[in-house]
């Protein structure tokens, strides 16, 4: 199954690709539920062809397994970028990010002409340590599947 996220920002496509590439935006995006051992011998801004070979941690206590992440492609013209992970339970979790001028900017997940889900995800407010989603899972025709609300833990604000 494939999941296409919409997700809007209020920045420029230009600032959030030079955001989007950087090793401590990727850090602090999963600071809620993960942490990853020799992070800091990562480069500072991601690149085609990069590999990186990690264990996660869970909730920054809980050792899990080891994790492979790489780059596959960057385009900076059409601001996408492809990646593939492995490790662990799941054998293959590939992602494809495209960002979309808009009036509002608009990253879309890529997704090939398969059956996918669509979830469209909204940040609600920040609040201290803890950022609020809203988001809705609808099927190819559109359809509602599901909705949910999650609350986002900030470990480590210092990126502000």
């Amino acid at each position: 199954m494939l999941a296409t996220i919409e997700t809007y920002l209020p920045s420029s496509a230009e600032k959030v690709w030079e955001a989007l590439l950087r090793r401590d935006t990727f850090l602090y995006v999963t600071s809620g539920m993960l942490g990853f051992r020799g992070r800091e011998r990562w480069p500072d801004v991601f690149h085609q062809g990069m590999e990186i070979e990690t264990r996660l941690v869970f909730w920054h206590l809980i050792p899990g397994w080891k994790h492979t992440l790489r780059i596959v492609w960057v385009d900076k013209e059409s601001k996408e970028l492809v990646s593939e992970e492995s490790g662990g339970p799941v054998q293959k979790w590939n992602h494809g990010i495209r960002l979309e001028r808009e009036a509002a900017q608009k990253c879309n997940y890529i997704t090939s002409d398969m059956p996918h889900i669509i979830v469209r995800g909204e940040l609600l407010e920040r609040d201290d340590r803890w950022l609020h989603f809203r988001a809705d899972v609808r099927g190819p025709e559109g359809l509602r599947l599901a909705r949910s609300k999650a609350t986002h833990w900030i470990i480590d604000d210092s990126q502000d």
